[in-house]
């Protein structure tokens, strides 16, 4: 590789790293707001995406890096401009205190609902994802179009798993074995469909959601050092689903040199963490290549880049498949997604990239402000999970596929916490 890309490369990552600081430095009261999230991860993935690891990537172009550095800016500031400076509550919940016994019924009706979806999902998948000689056949099936309602089932193995990780931080030493039982279950519940999306978020919006309360603020050093391992044991589990499943098709273009020159140059000890760099890399990668040939999106009717809007009463046609253009752009990997930039951009160019960025950052931000404008246990439980959905734009847009799974979460949440909650008097000085 040339000198001057090398150079590049180390002025974009020093760059990042300096704004991704910055940002963290700035937002250190409340990390999980949108206008410090986003911007964060986001340019400590650009600084960890230099290091160029996988020989397919490219060096990006002045408009991609334009985009790249500006849009995640133009969001931060929309964010903070209308999200009000609201951080997480000062002073907890009143009806913070939960009855531990009827949360764990709770959990246990929760994970049993969520092995009837497993079943009832095998069913209509042929088998169980986790358990096939070819995962990602089995996952498509065909175009198979999984019911709702077996979507809110499964999700019962990841809220079951929330529910006893909260009684587990907070109950006595004789009740952790079966909070214990029942995160693990869920785990592997969780795995049986063999999504690293799904097991990030079961990690990410409870730990995210525990922050936001103060809970770690009275957790013993033992209670941390367990959810520390539960976290290491889901990361373990991700980056095995990782190799499992590239594993099934090691004769296939990208994974051949992948495993040839890659993993073989990789030290053994870091190898785990590959498929944390292919995360954070390849999208931007994606997008570089979509920027720099925007010739391959093609004429077409309708969008990339408004999910979740019912065709019928649309205003902009039909819904779009942006993995149709990335499929052929990000060849010989199989990467497709573009970061929330990708749909943008693909619709509109370079404008409609930066005036997106502008309207979701104020839109988040507008939502962020709303929901903490009372302290309440479910108000935290919504904003965790809008601030995994913000940290998943550096991912891609899936805002509007989230959005009904994520409205009967936060039902479920809403009686789980009305049952079992207790009330006693607020704490303060939790920050």
């Amino acid at each position: 590789m040339a000198l001057i890309d090398i150079d590049e490369r180390m002025t974009i990552a020093a760059f990042a790293l300096m704004l991704a600081g910055s940002f963290v430095w700035w937002g250190r009261n409340d990390l999980t707001r949108p206008q410090v999230l986003l911007p964060s991860i986001w340019f400590a993935a650009v600084a960890v995406s230099q290091l160029k690891v996988l020989h397919f990537e490219t060096s990006w172009t002045p408009d991609v890096t334009f985009l790249i550095f500006v849009c995640p800016i133009l969001f931060s500031l929309s964010a903070w401009a209308l999200g009000g400076g609201a951080i997480r509550p000062a002073v907890l919940p009143a009806s913070f205190v939960l009855n531990g016994t009827r949360l764990r019924i709770i959990s246990t009706a929760l994970v049993l609902a969520g092995a009837l979806g497993l079943w009832l999902k095998s069913g209509l998948l042929g088998g169980i994802p986790l358990l096939s000689d070819s995962i990602d056949e089995l996952r498509s099936a065909g175009g198979i179009k999984i019911p709702a309602y077996v979507t809110f089932l499964t999700n019962g193995f990841f809220l079951g798993s929330w529910f006893s990780l909260l009684n587990a931080v907070g109950s006595d030493c004789r009740h952790r074995v079966f909070d214990s039982a029942i995160i693990a279950v869920g785990i592997l519940g969780v795995s049986a469909s063999a999504s690293r999306n799904t097991l990030l978020m079961m990690l990410a919006v409870p730990v995210i959601f525990l922050y936001q309360t103060g809970y770690f603020k009275k957790m013993s050093r033992r209670t941390v050092l367990g959810i520390a391992a539960i976290i290491l044991v889901m990361f373990s589990i991700t980056s095995g689903l990782f190799f499992f499943r590239t594993g099934q098709h090691s004769d296939s273009a990208f994974e051949k040199r992948f495993y040839s020159e890659t993993v073989e140059n990789t030290p053994t000890v870091l190898r785990p963490l590959l498929p944390v760099y292919l995360g954070v890399a390849t999208p931007f990668e994606t997008l570089n290549r979509l920027v720099g040939n925007d010739s391959a999106i093609g004429p077409g009717t309708g969008t990339f880049s408004m999910p979740g809007i019912p065709p019928q009463i649309s205003p902009f046609g039909p819904k779009r498949d942006f993995y149709l253009v990335s499929s052929s752009l990000s060849r010989p990997y199989y990467f497709n997604v573009a970061t929330y930039i990708g749909g943008f951009f693909a619709d509109g160019g370079r404008v409609l990239a930066l005036a997106a960025s502008i309207l979701l950052g104020g839109l988040f931000g507008s939502v962020w402000r709303s929901l903490l404008a009372r302290a309440s246990l479910l108000g935290c439980a919504a904003t965790a999970y809008l601030a995994y959905v913000v940290g998943f734009l550096l991912y891609e847009n899936l805002i509007g596929f989230y959005t009904l799974a994520v409205v009967w979460d936060l039902a479920v949440i809403c009686a789980a916490l009305a049952v079992s909650s207790v009330r006693v008097a607020p704490l303060s000085d939790h920050d």
